[in-house]
């Protein structure tokens, strides 16, 4: 009995203590292996958006916007799809980096609506209004820009979007056109 005691305590229970450690090692790193934009596929129908101060919509008419609805010349309607070339999860933000526009649509009118492929409002907000662009968090991955969305893709898995924008229409209308200009990014976490 004496022998099988110290042989399990000076050889089995060590070992075993060396396989737990380096299970746990081996499970942090794989989770935290660091990705690139290189291991994403995003498919834009445009990367950049503009609104005018002619897309004047109450929050009703704004969430029902369509490609097939808007008036010539606008982009406040953007469909796009992300998707993972790698066999493994990876973190991702959809980020919208406001452009210099002149003259610009005070960022609180500016309404950011964005949806999954079939309507279902991603962007939280606690009183069930349409945030502003003024209203957005600033994004990890890029703090000049606010964040849409932020995300898992697993397994060469993809999401597709839509992303509807226009000015409130509790904005004044003046007799200068005003524009809001921003550039949408996929960024790896």
């Amino acid at each position: 009995m004496g022998k099988k005691t110290e042989i399990f305590k000076y050889y089995v229970v060590p070992i075993f203590i060396i396989l737990a450690v380096f299970g746990c090692c081996t499970f942090y790193l794989l989770e935290n292996i660091p990705h690139s934009e290189d291991d994403l596929d995003v498919n834009y129908s445009s990367k950049k958006i503009i609104i005018n101060n002619d897309l004047l919509f109450n929050d009703v008419v704004g969430k029902s916007i369509t490609k097939d609805n808007l008036k010539v010349g606008t982009t406040g309607y953007v469909e796009f799809e992300v998707s993972s070339k790698l066999d493994e999860k990876v973190k991702y933000e959809v980020v919208l980096s406001k452009e210099e526009a002149s003259p610009e649509i005070p960022l609180e009118y500016v309404k950011v609506y964005l949806t999954d492929e079939n309507d279902n409002p991603l962007l939280d907000s606690s009183n069930g209004k349409v945030l502003s662009y003024f209203d957005l968090k600033v994004a990890d991955s890029n703090l000049s820009g606010k964040l849409l969305y932020s995300g898992y893709l697993k397994d060469k898995g993809s999401k597709k979007f839509k992303l509807r924008m226009w000015t409130a229409d509790t904005y004044e209308l003046t007799a200068t056109t005003s524009i809001f200009s921003a550039k949408m990014d996929v960024n790896v976490k």
